[in-house]
């Protein structure tokens, strides 16, 4: 994949993230008193939640899922 492709692949998944919070936000769902503490929390809470490969185990297949342990391979080997 280019660089380009992974740098819009990237995007997209922090614009989705962060228009799913600041909509939350604008809710009043979120609590007054959190800052960036909170904030930092939850923000990679939904990153994670949104991108594991795990969580599409039951809908993909074992292709999919062998590349999501090549995937956590790479990110030790690499030092990601």
């Amino acid at each position: 994949m280019k660089h380009e492709e992974q740098i819009n692949i990237v995007d997209a998944i922090i614009d989705n993230v962060r228009d799913e919070l600041v909509k939350t936000i604008k809710s009043g769902s979120i609590p007054d008193h959190w800052n960036g503490i909170e904030l930092r929390e939850l923000i990679a809470d939904k990153i994670i939640a949104g991108c594991k490969l795990r969580k599409y185990k039951a809908k993909v297949s074992s292709d999919y899922l062998n590349r999501g342990r090549n995937f956590e391979n790479e990110v030790i080997v690499r030092n990601l």
